[in-house]
């Protein structure tokens, strides 16, 4: 099983590179614009109340996700429609709420990047780096953050 797993996986990342020589990507027209404030302060929401409150639909996905213009620079991302600025590569292993927060903590003490105001994120603030599902030629795009890394 796995040499036709390896097979499979081989025969696509050859469809990739084939689409991704012939795509001339135009992510603008994916987007909707929803013009509205992120909120940048924790809120404690109710289940039953949550899809509402974050704008998801009835799958739990956005219901329009946030053009971005990200910027790159160091180990960070700037996001200056939203001004929020995220480590690309996150904690390396996995941690619970009470972790996180103590991680940010470190963060801030060693002044990370020349940072010293690091928080967790809000809900809505994470919904903002969701893009759409991913059709074929949405795989010839650079990643953004470290791939690989899952803390979202």
């Amino acid at each position: 099983m796995l040499k036709e797993l390896n097979a499979l996986f081989n025969r696509w990342l050859s469809e990739q590179e084939a689409i991704c020589k012939t795509v001339d990507s135009k992510m603008d027209n994916v987007y909707q614009i929803k013009a509205h404030r992120v909120r940048s302060r924790p809120k404690k929401v109710p289940l039953k109340g949550a899809r509402m409150e974050f704008g998801l639909d009835k799958l739990w996905r956005p219901d329009h996700y946030h053009r971005q213009k990200f910027k790159r620079h160091n180990e960070l991302i700037h996001a200056p429609v939203i001004g929020l600025i995220w480590q690309q590569s996150g904690s390396p292993f996995a941690m619970t709420w009470d972790e996180a927060k103590v991680y940010v903590q470190y963060l801030n003490r060693i002044e990370y990047n020349g940072i010293k105001i690091w928080r967790l994120p809000t809900v809505e603030e994470l919904i903002t780096l969701l893009t759409p599902p991913p059709t074929r030629e949405d795989y010839c795009l650079d990643p953004l953050f470290e791939r690989g890394l899952r803390w979202v």
